[in-house]
This record gives C-alpha cells, structure tokens and sequence, in this order.
C-alpha cells in the first residue's frame, strides 16, 4: 500500500510476480535460493507485530511445500474429470468481518474489476484436527460424493496450472497470491472500511486481514482477478451468476499432475472404555473403503492416496494394503 506504514495498524504485503507469468505472489512468502520457503504470518497487536511475527519454514528438499484444500469428494471429481478449478465469490464466506471490505464490480481508479477465491491453507499438521472439525467430515451422509477429503497441490505445479489458465482465458485473469494476517479485531476492521484503496495490491491486503480468533488456519489465498466486462464465450470461464468461476485448463497441462496427495478423513475416535479401541485402524479403513475405491478408480495412482492418522499411529492395516498392492498391479479393484 502507498500509505506510510506507520499510519497503517498492520504490515502491508506486496505481490511479486516472480513464479509464473500472470501469478502474483505475496512477499510474505520467501522462496531461498537452497529451494527452501518461509512464510510470514502476524497474530498480535500492530506495536508487537515486529517482535511477534510468526515465521514458518519449509525444507523444499525433505517436504515439498503444499498447498491443502478441504473438499468434498464430488466436487474434487468434478474439477479432476473436467481439467479446471472452481473459484468462488467472497460473497459466499461466513465470516461477515471477512467480506466489509468486499464489493461486486469493485471501481479502482476508472477501472471496474471482480474476483473469485480459493481459500486454502498452507500447513496440515498444527491445524489438522481443527480444520478436519471445520470441514464437517464427521456430519456427512454415507454417500460417499459427501465426504470430506484434503487435496495437496505442490504449490510449484499449481502455480503453473494458474499460468495455463490465464494463457487459456487470453489473458483476461490475473492470479493473486495472500498469506493472511491475523492481528486485526472486531475494531480494528470495521475501522478500515473507508481506506482509501489505490490498486488491486491495496484490495487484496484489505480482503487478507482476519481476527486473532482464526490464526489456527494457517491460511493461503488464491484470488482471481479480472476487469468486467471481462467474459464472453471464448474466454474458456463458466460463469454461475455471481457466486462461482469454473476456469478451464488448457489440455496441454493437467490439473491431476499439481495433486501431490489426497487424504480420506479420520474417523470418529473410539474411546477407551470401547470393546473396538484396539481395532480403530481397521475401522476407519472399512469407514473410508468405498471413498478409497473411488480414489483409486479416479486417480490411478495408489501412491497419492493417504489415510489420515489423526487418532492412530498406524498405517494401512494389511488387507488395504493388499488391496492397494492388487490394483497396481492387476489394475483392477480385488477385495
């Protein structure tokens, strides 16, 4: 932002347009020379912000760095057998001091512009049993199209895809890449509903600003910006109203070859007192079994597909192992 930062009660970011072409990335997000990331995240007060910057690092070479969507299985089926992805309106965000900010057709100096999310996160292990409960995966039916499943992009790959995209849309989406900051309160937001915004840089910070209460998400943006009137149909976008941007990936790249892992949802842990506690492992196989079929069917590759090991320490019991074993090489599903 072009304020002085003294007068601001947060740290601006800045987008840098150093991965792909039409891919901005927040400075908040530093990729070293060595292949490492470190990502830069606040959860205080603005006169602490310096001291109380959170700061988390990623070891490219030992654990590549992913981006985690919690999704249901149908929807992954749908972007997956369709080559795209499915961005929504912040219209559609629950929190309502996430979206004071926000406006359909947004008017930045003359220029009419509207935008599209992707809200995601960028560590699936501090938060997991917080954003498995925040997904609702143990309120579902036993159709297995409602069931919660992580999605793990390498964030290299996907910023490729995004790159395809927009090649593929002639160039009329622009991707955005946030780190959220968690310093603000109630207050402190409303407050900032007048800013004076100067650029879509300025926007975005504002619509990257949550409360302390959800620092636990760990949370990475995925914007698509565009200037309206900005479709017609040879752009390759499927507009649903105002609420959703389906954005189609040119065949030359496939949305499946960013996948670095999908994960089924834990089940509901036994207690100890439960004649199956010894057993929880094979029950959350069985619980999954039908969803880790259709996994198998859709993605072909067994080595993507995980169990979350939330409430166990174990891994696949051996009958899914052997199921998984039988189908790599037979290529067909053996119970």
């Amino acid at each position: 932002m072009k304020t002085n930062k003294r007068t601001l009660d947060f740290i601006p970011m800045n987008f840098i347009n150093n991965f792909c072409n039409h891919v901005h990335v927040s400075d908040r997000l530093d990729v070293n020379s060595n292949g490492t990331f470190d990502i830069t995240t606040y959860h205080s007060d603005y006169k602490a912000l310096q001291s109380k910057a959170v700061k988390i690092h990623f070891d490219q070479k030992k654990h590549r760095f992913l981006v985690h969507r919690y999704m249901k299985f149908a929807y992954f089926k749908e972007e997956i057998q369709n080559n795209k992805l499915t961005f929504i309106s912040p219209l559609l965000w629950k929190d309502p001091y996430e979206t004071i900010f926000f406006e359909k057709n947004k008017i930045i100096k003359g220029d009419t512009f509207n935008l599209w999310c992707i809200c995601s996160a960028y560590d699936s292990v501090s938060n997991e049993e917080s954003a498995w409960l925040r997904s609702n995966f143990n309120n579902v039916s036993n159709d297995v199209n409602d069931k919660i499943i992580r999605v793990s992009y390498s964030f290299d790959k996907l910023c490729q895809v995004l790159e395809n995209i927009s090649n593929y849309s002639k160039n009329q989406v622009e991707f955005y890449i946030s780190i959220i900051d968690y310093s603000q309160s109630k207050d402190t937001l409303i407050k900032k509903k007048g800013m004076l915004i100067n650029s879509i840089d300025d926007y975005l910070n504002l619509l990257s600003l949550k409360r302390k209460a959800f620092f636990y998400e760990n949370e990475l943006r995925l914007f698509a910006v565009t200037k309206t009137p900005a479709f017609n149909n040879k752009t390759n976008v499927e507009i649903d109203d105002i609420f959703k941007a389906n954005y189609n990936v040119n065949c030359s790249c496939s949305l499946s070859d960013a996948i670095f892992s999908v994960t089924m949802p834990p089940m509901e842990p036994f207690k100890r007192t439960d004649a199956r506690f010894s057993e929880y492992a094979k029950f959350q196989d069985l619980y999954n079994l039908d969803l880790r079929i259709q996994l198998i069917k859709l993605i072909q590759d067994t080595r993507k597909i995980q169990q979350s090991r939330l409430y166990t320490n174990e891994t696949d019991t051996k009958w899914i192992g052997n199921l998984v074993n039988n189908y790599s090489k037979s290529g067909k599903i053996i119970i």
